[in-house]
């Protein structure tokens, strides 16, 4: 009996997944989440041009000037410095930390960063 539920809410789950992905990415054209993804790559960009900065990237809270990582974000051509500015704030900059592993996994796809996360709290009893 409730393996009939667990398949019907799997189902459901990745149906809003795929539907929550196309809604950001061509009706909203991005949003936070779009902010949180371009930091992401902004860390990509500075893990590719320096791989040392993985304890950066673990070790800070958040970015501010004098961080080794705000340059990334400061002059990523993201709407003037407005992800600088989001990152500045501690649950702001979390986001993307958490979402650095499945891109690097994922090879930088935002659906599968997507499903990563929408499948997080299904495997997390």
């Amino acid at each position: 009996m409730l393996k009939k539920f667990y398949y019907r809410g799997f189902y459901y789950k990745v149906f809003f997944v795929f539907s929550y992905t196309l809604l950001t990415e061509f009706v909203f054209k991005g949003g936070d989440t779009g902010l949180y993804y371009q930091a992401i790559m902004d860390l990509r960009a500075a893990l590719h041009a320096d791989s040392d900065m993985m304890g950066t990237i673990i070790k800070s809270k958040h970015i501010t000037l004098e961080n080794p990582l705000a340059p990334y974000f400061f002059y990523d051509n993201y709407a003037d410095d407005f992800t600088f500015n989001y990152m500045r704030d501690v649950s702001n900059f979390s986001v993307p930390r958490l979402g650095l592993l499945p891109a690097i996994i994922f090879f930088d796809s935002y659906l599968c960063i997507n499903l990563c996360f929408g499948f997080l709290p299904w495997l997390v009893p």
